[in-house]
């Protein structure tokens, strides 16, 4: 009976760990003389992004099949985002001191705001919810569009910036009170400030659950993570060294780089524990993760950035050439879309698919299912016997 329990939990961990490596089919999006950057991809594959035709900057949608251009005029449209309906919404404008936002609902562009300021960064959500800055003439304000009114979230005299918003409509961003920035959520209903301190606390995350991720510290020396859980703060990390830009799924897990000493790598809290992900002798940067856990950042070959993946069991270098690839994107179903190119005048897309978007076994599936061979075992051993 030992040696058959054995056999089965041996055979438990096999089902487990004999998992091959993902394969990943490589397009290229856009083949142009131009400059393509800032990608984004929501769940279905769709990309928006900004593109230098020569004069000003345009608004193009990859639609899977076919490239749409959404906007052709004589100004700057920037900062592109699509959200899972592929809504998307963009800041343009004769310069960057008089910009406006638009949103394309699928059939038509809405021109939502028309002032006199400078409208910048929106961001939209699942359900069509846009927040975005603006400049009042005096400092940065956070402004929010439910759909149907717009609705001034601060005003004050101090700065309110950069805005962020989870996909179902939270809202966090850092705010000025006088002497550092601290960190302010929105819950759809009431403002909440999260953080009460002697230092800057910048560049926060927010996820579904309305957790929130940042770093703070210092201004130039050692910045840390700190993660909101929706009633308490705890710092992730307690080091000599920079970490900084943290990005959270609904998972609550964070992901962010940090400084090791020698270079800056790529580490994981998984809501338990940190996990080193990168452990080499260049930097790597820009992390994002998706829902699934599956993390993808840009790093330095020795010669050039490049793009890599880690599904959660290996890392694979998507990219391997010799120019410039920078600022991964990744969705739910581990596509991921970047671009890269020799110089700037002829950057290209590129987009990276999954032969097996799978997700990582919780170490409970896997004592659960073992459990239950088990069982299934002892059961059938008990039936011979009576």
């Amino acid at each position: 009976m030992k040696i058959y329990l054995l056999y089965i939990m041996f055979s438990c961990l096999l089902i487990v760990t004999n998992s091959t490596a993902n394969t990943f089919s490589v397009t290229q999006v856009t083949d142009n003389s131009f400059y393509d950057y800032n990608p984004q991809i929501n769940s279905n594959g769709q990309i928006v992004w900004s593109q230098y035709d020569g004069n000003d900057y345009e608004i193009f949608l990859y639609d899977n099949n076919s490239i749409l251009q959404l906007t052709n005029n004589s100004y700057i449209d920037s900062d592109p985002q699509i959200n899972s309906t592929g809504n998307v919404v963009w800041a343009g404008g004769l310069s960057l001191d008089k910009h406006e936002i638009y949103l394309y609902d699928g059939n038509q562009t809405i021109k939502l705001t028309n002032n006199s300021f400078r409208d910048l960064y929106p961001k939209i959500s699942r359900e069509g919810s846009i927040v975005w800055t603006m400049n009042d003439g005096n400092d940065q304000e956070v402004f929010y569009y439910d759909g149907a009114t717009i609705t001034q979230l601060t005003n004050n005299i101090y700065h309110d910036y950069p805005v962020q918003q989870s996909s179902n409509g939270y809202v966090v961003w850092a705010g000025y009170d006088g002497y550092d920035y601290e960190i302010f959520l929105y819950n759809g209903v009431t403002t909440v400030q999260i953080t009460d301190n002697d230092f800057d606390d910048f560049l926060p995350q927010v996820n579904d659950h309305g957790e929130v991720v940042w770093h703070g510290g210092t201004t130039g020396s050692d910045y840390e993570i700190y993660l909101y859980n929706g009633s308490s703060i705890s710092q992730l990390t307690n080091n000599s060294y920079n970490d900084n830009k943290p990005k959270i799924n609904s998972e609550g897990h964070v992901v962010w780089v940090g400084n090791d000493g020698n270079d800056y790598e790529i580490y994981l809290y998984n809501g338990v524990s940190t996990t080193k992900i990168t452990d080499d002798i260049y930097n790597n940067f820009n992390p994002q993760i998706n829902d699934n856990g599956w993390i993808v950042w840009e790093g330095f070959d020795g010669h050039d950035y490049e793009s890599f993946i880690f599904d959660g069991i290996s890392t694979t270098q998507l990219s391997d050439n010799d120019f410039q690839d920078y600022g991964p994107q990744i969705n739910s179903k581990g596509d991921v879309v970047w671009f890269g190119g020799v110089d700037s005048d002829s950057f290209e897309l590129y987009l990276a698919s999954s032969s097996d978007q799978r997700t990582v076994p919780e170490p409970s599936t896997i004592v659960l299912f073992s459990l239950g061979i088990l069982f299934f075992a002892a059961h059938k051993r008990n039936q011979k016997f009576n």
